[in-house]
């Protein structure tokens, strides 16, 4: 049985509604909107029992979530070990060019498409850069797409956004309570996105939010497939540059990844980008992509 149209919109817009009641409360930003993602979360693993996309693998009854949680965890205590590194290099590098003289709400559309492009850019080299790719491949290395998998990324990837978002970011003097609302964007879309609920929505909705048949393309684990629809919040990058995959020219086939996989424990995962590394110089002695399987 499919989930009602509208619960989609409901997941979407509830986390917004409760972050809002809670600052208006005292909470600060932060707190108050991962109490509302982690409400917006518990609300995803009951549809996905109750509406599955893929029946029998809500993440509720997935141990692999609990390898999804140490990943988020570890790259979360990444990120934050990075801020103080990137802060400290942006005033000696220079003022920015943040149009702080505009309405907090222009500022803050702004800030959510610029970092959102970068992060279209960020996200398709890791893809088609075969250095990078034994980082982002832990993302994708997985046998079924639920909610838990939205924070199933390697710690690697905290240096890599750091250098291509959250850098460039900073040199524009952009003010940092933006990112904390960035941040909160990304998981209101991002664990819906990744949910398996079946959900039946209206076509145009695909080309304008990254909605979970947008998504769920992106995990098949064909190259073909998988190397599109890199948006994180808005299909518009994919569209206009030709990266777009529509959900209904498209079905995901079987979810992970083609050729070579990470280990299924957690520490050869965190050591597979090096142990890939090695791989990677062996296929360029043969002339062959580190992402192409042996012959």
């Amino acid at each position: 049985m499919s989930a009602p149209a509208w619960s989609y919109g409901a997941v979407l817009l509830a986390p917004v509604a409760l972050t809002a009641l809670l600052v208006s409360e005292g909470w600060p930003l932060m707190p108050a909107g991962l109490a509302a993602t982690a409400v917006q979360v518990a609300a995803l693993g009951w549809m996905e029992l109750r509406f599955p996309r893929t029946p029998g693998r809500p993440f509720l009854r997935d141990r692999g979530a609990l390898q999804d949680a140490a990943h988020g965890a570890l790259l979360l205590l990444a990120t934050k070990a990075l801020e103080p590194v990137v802060g400290a290099a942006v005033p000696v590098l220079g003022p920015g060019i943040w149009p702080s003289a505009w309405s907090p709400f222009a500022q803050g559309l702004l800030y959510l498409a610029l970092v959102d492009l970068l992060e279209y850019g960020r996200h398709r080299l890791m893809h088609t850069w075969a250095w990078l790719w034994p980082i982002h491949a832990i993302h994708h290395d997985i046998d079924a797409l639920h909610a838990s998998r939205k924070h199933r990324f390697h710690v690697g990837e905290a240096l890599v956004r750091a250098a291509l978002i959250t850098a460039p970011v900073a040199l524009l003097g952009a003010p940092v309570a933006l990112a904390t609302v960035q941040v909160l964007a990304l998981n209101m879309v991002g664990y819906p996105a990744h949910a398996s609920v079946d959900w039946r929505l209206p076509g145009w909705l695909h080309r304008a939010l990254v909605t979970p048949d947008v998504h769920h393309l992106h995990h098949d684990s064909r190259r073909a497939v998988h190397d599109s629809n890199y948006g994180a919040l808005l299909p518009v990058w994919d569209v206009l540059f030709g990266t777009f995959t529509e959900p209904s020219r498209r079905s995901v086939g079987r979810y992970g990844v083609e050729g070579p996989a990470p280990p299924p424990d957690l520490a050869g995962q965190l050591l597979y980008p090096l142990t890939a590394l090695r791989r990677a110089v062996s296929m360029l002695a043969t002339s062959r992509s580190p992402r192409e399987p042996p012959p």
